[in-house]
């Protein structure tokens, strides 16, 4: 859902939307209980890897539910506009950048410590206080305490990687965009577009 009401350009029909959805389900649970059961048959140093399944299954879901959400807005091209704010066209070549900033910041660097932080900080945890070992409701607490605040750290910093609105060199773009001029008469050298979230 997040996916959808961030895009920068095209709609996505609801049919699309729950392709994502369910394509992204499967993803997650397939590479989920596969590397899983890869890690636990797997000699001792691959059971040392088994903190980064979840986080792969994560990245790969992500991955692909951003992908079939984006795809009409990089088919149909994202809106591009001059410096000064004049609307320029839609450009697919845009689209494309923007989706890959979108996979960095928020499926790449967004999952990194909400994912691996707090399983390393309840390991501390319970060697510093006896009380987590020893009680689960207080563990369950901890643990989640620590996911909400590491996603209310991360969320903003993820996000805030690459800037809202992209600004790409007009040679990056398809040929509809060379050669342009602003209404001034200058050169159109950038144009921007909203990257989406």
């Amino acid at each position: 859902m997040v996916n959808y009401v961030n895009r920068s350009g095209a709609s996505c029909d609801s049919s699309q939307l729950a392709q994502a959805y369910f394509l992204a389900c499967s993803v997650a649970c397939g590479i989920g209980v596969g590397a899983a059961r890869l890690v636990e048959r797997g000699p001792p140093w691959i059971k040392r890897l088994g903190i980064l399944v979840p986080y792969t299954a994560v990245v790969a879901a992500g991955a692909a539910n951003l992908a079939l959400t984006r795809l009409p807005e990089i088919r149909s091209g994202a809106p591009v506009f001059s410096l000064e704010g004049d609307a320029l066209g839609s450009s697919s070549r845009a689209a494309v950048q923007s989706t890959k900033q979108v996979l960095m910041s928020r499926i790449m660097l967004l999952p990194v410590m909400p994912m691996l932080a707090p399983p390393i900080a309840m390991g501390m945890l319970r060697k510093a206080i006896p009380l987590l070992g020893r009680s689960r409701a207080a563990a369950v607490s901890a643990e989640v305490g620590l996911i909400a605040s590491t996603i209310y750290c991360c969320l903003p910093a993820a996000i805030a990687v690459f800037p809202q609105t992209l600004t790409l060199p007009v040679t990056s773009l398809e040929p509809q965009f060379q050669g342009r001029m602003t209404s001034s008469g200058k050169p159109i050298e950038y144009v921007t577009c909203n990257k989406g979230l």
